[in-house]
């Protein structure tokens, strides 16, 4: 699952991208706030799934796939989540920024934000998608005969 492992460093990136423009960009308390909120939402789904795929590494070296399959599509729906809140904050800028147009940077960096972290996304439903389908949950090496990365260890 090294497409949820991707998608999660690049929520990490993409929340340390945003904190360190809310300093400088001209916007509301409430969106600044809103901003805020989903940098700290960002870091914590990024840990998440840090641990989750720990913990998936385990059941998997131990041979349980008890739960396996109902772990990884819980881990996918939370990554798909996070760009919706990005997207929100991102389509009030953009109204906003129509009046006020010192916004649109922030509008911008949302926006884009929202639209990598959704590729991203996507990318580890795909992947997840093709894991389960290999019915590779038996063993870990099947994985790798089906075409597929096998959950990745954490380091």
């Amino acid at each position: 699952m090294s497409a949820a492992r991707h998608c999660a460093l690049a929520m990490r990136a993409h929340a340390a991208a945003i904190r360190r423009s809310l300093p400088s960009d001209p916007v509301p308390q409430a969106v600044r706030e809103a901003m805020a909120d989903a940098c700290a939402s960002l870091a914590g789904t990024q840990r998440d799934t840090e641990t989750q795929l720990a913990q998936l590494r385990i059941y998997l070296d131990s041979g349980s796939a008890t739960g396996v399959k109902t772990r990884v599509q819980r881990m996918v729906d939370s990554l798909a989540e996070e760009p919706q809140k990005l997207l929100a904050i991102a389509t009030s800028l953009q109204s906003a920024s129509d009046a006020r147009p010192a916004l649109r940077a922030a509008h911008k960096l949302m926006a884009g934000s929202a639209l990598q972290l959704l590729g991203a996304c996507a990318l580890a439903a795909q992947a997840a998608e093709r894991y389960l389908a290999a019915d590779t949950l038996a063993s870990p090496n099947r994985a790798a005969q089906a075409g597929q990365a096998p959950v990745a260890s954490s380091s």
